[in-house]
């Protein structure tokens, strides 16, 4: 599997670097770049042919959000975790903005968030999605997140799965055993609190979670 390349963007320069030193020990990643939210080009994709961008939105909250977030990049987004609330985190959900993790996650599960990201999956951290879900899901029924980030190899897997491939199909096409599938299948089910492997294509379906 190719390299995600991944924009940080974040205006505290320690952060930035934190965050480039993570993802730098990461295998799958690729830090293309790492700039003050001030310096982002008007065409992100065009300057620097992104996968995803890693947001580090600060300490403080703005008041509204910028306007490069519109374009065709998928985002994720690290809020301040004492900051936290139902009404800022609506703020943050939807459009481009495919994940919402707080600043504590280390880079294994950031790097886990882009590569799901990247698919068109929705990641959501424990803590947001359980402010936020509540209120979604009265509002758009059917709402279905992924609460934990799924693995490069899980969002193959379930790809697979809505293309109607049968464990041992999906097994031989991506060179590993039948129990290794089973594995996946099952940690895709759990993550996405369905009841079988048809469930969990339907609900990524109906939330607009999987591109078919």
């Amino acid at each position: 599997m190719a390299d995600l390349r991944l924009l940080i963007v974040a205006d505290d320069p320690l952060a930035r670097t934190g965050l480039g030193l993570m993802l730098a020990n990461v295998s799958g990643c690729e830090i293309v770049s790492q700039i003050h939210s001030a310096d982002i080009p008007e065409e992100l994709a065009d300057a620097h042919k992104l996968d995803v961008i890693i947001w580090d939105i600060g300490w403080d909250i703005p008041e509204q959000l910028p306007d490069w977030i519109e374009q065709e990049i998928p985002i994720v987004a690290l809020l301040p975790p004492f900051l936290l609330d139902g009404e800022t985190i609506r703020r943050f959900w939807g459009g481009h903005i495919r994940a919402l993790l707080t600043r504590e996650s280390d880079g294994t599960k950031l790097a886990a968030a882009a590569h799901t990201a990247v698919h068109h999956l929705t990641v959501l951290d424990n803590d947001i999605a359980a402010l936020l879900l509540p209120v979604h899901d009265r509002e758009h029924e059917g709402h279905t997140a992924v609460t934990q980030p799924l693995t490069p190899r899980e969002t193959e897997v379930l790809h697979l799965l809505a293309e109607g491939l049968t464990n041992k199909a999906i097994a031989r096409q991506l060179h590993v055993s039948e129990h290794t599938i089973k594995f996946h299948v099952n940690a895709i089910m759990a993550k996405l609190n369905a009841q079988s492997r048809t469930d969990a294509v339907v609900r990524a379906t109906r939330a607009g979670l999987l591109a078919l």
